[in-house]
């Protein structure tokens, strides 16, 4: 059964405090450097460089391990059998956790994910907490000719609609092994980086479900379910048009690109691989180009009957989005993250369980309009 676990928050000036916020501040840099390191490939994770990483990542663990300790009027544990006496000390599992908590809180404020950031935009709420994103109509009446006595249309008085998000909780578990903490190798810093990647990951196949499933969009002549050069170029004109914006940038995976031959280039494979490697493919018909990483949760065996559904970016499409103006998703997120423990699996005395959850929500919230072409050959 689960229990809140109590966080101790450290007010004004006093060393506590100041100790306490310079420890999170350190984790949450280490951990965002851990994070990069595993899943910056996917573009979700901000590019964080720690030199010396493992030595920072020891003094960060003895530093967590000191404070709970003098918070909780014990001794710094030195070995295992001091370790478990002290995590049997509520007080400080408590001050642990809090670091824990306030840890990824302070990631989800201080580090960026390029990858979102290029889809979505990103709003913090209060517990509990919505947005509400103001939605103006683009239609416009056209003056006509007539005399002073015609009953023309007229200009109405600023009306707006409303698109509500309200965060919804998402939870993560994770296991810790605390005897093992002063075994050698041990990364400090990893299983928060795992816990801060878990849940950007479900944020971003938020993202993405949001936008490729759009049932307006694929009701409209902005979704094209075949690809052809001259149709393309008409919704790309289309989104400019109704954008009030001549800049539409396109987002595709590497397999996407290639299904409508936008890898191939004059200058050979060299310029090509160059292309990809920046994740820019130039202008492909005149709209700029993205690739888009593709990534998965690793949640299944990847096999021949699991990999499609394994794959989180649809390889089968491109979206077309207007830049410059109103980010056409928009992902609000509580930014305070709880805990609670869980008793472990196996009952195992030397292992704590908890579970962390954070609400958000994402949702298409815009008058802008985007694009999706699916990247078969339109029939000749």
């Amino acid at each position: 059964m689960a229990k809140e676990i109590r966080i101790m928050e450290f007010s004004g000036n006093t060393d506590n405090s100041q100790i306490f916020n310079s420890i999170v501040s350190n984790n949450a840099k280490l951990a965002a450097a851990r994070a990069y390191k595993e899943y910056g490939r996917y573009g979700l994770i901000e590019e964080v460089v720690v030199e010396n990483y493992k030595q920072e990542d020891s003094k960060a663990k003895e530093a967590v391990l000191a404070f709970a300790s003098s918070v909780a009027g014990i001794e710094t544990p030195t070995n295992t059998d001091t370790l478990a006496f002290a995590f049997d000390n509520n007080t400080f599992k408590t001050v642990v956790n809090s670091i824990y908590s306030k840890t990824l809180s302070t990631m989800m404020i201080n580090y960026r994910s390029p990858q979102i950031d290029a889809l979505a935009q990103r709003d913090r709420v209060p517990v509990g907490g919505s947005m509400t994103y103001p939605i103006k109509s683009k239609a416009l009446p056209i003056a006509q000719r007539g005399s002073y006595g015609s009953n023309n249309s007229s200009v109405f008085t600023e009306a707006t609609g409303s698109i509500v998000v309200t965060p919804v909780p998402y939870v993560i578990g994770k296991s810790l092994d605390y005897i093992r903490m002063f075994n050698e190798g041990y990364d400090w810093s990893y299983d928060v980086a795992k816990v801060y990647a878990g849940l950007m990951f479900a944020k971003y196949k938020l993202i993405v479900d949001s936008i490729y499933t759009n049932a307006a969009i694929l009701a409209s002549p902005f979704y094209q379910a075949n690809f052809a050069d001259a149709t393309y170029t008409q919704l790309a004109s289309d989104l400019s048009m109704y954008a009030g914006n001549d800049a539409i940038t396109a987002y595709g995976t590497l397999p996407a690109w290639q299904a409508i031959d936008a890898l191939a280039t004059s200058g050979g494979f060299t310029t090509k691989d160059e292309y990809i490697r920046n994740a820019f493919l130039q202008k492909v018909l005149g709209v700029d180009s993205m690739i888009l990483s593709q990534f998965t949760d690793a949640s299944a065996p990847f096999t021949s009957g699991t990999a499609a559904g394994l794959r989180t970016i649809p390889d089968n499409k491109v979206i077309l989005v207007p830049t410059g103006t109103d980010k056409i998703c928009k992902l609000v997120e509580e930014q305070y993250i709880r805990v609670k423990e869980v008793d472990a699996n196996d009952n195992n005395l030397n292992r704590m369980e908890f579970v962390f959850t954070q609400s958000f929500e994402a949702k298409i919230a815009t008058a802008s309009p985007f694009g999706i072409v699916g990247t078969t050959a339109a029939s000749e």
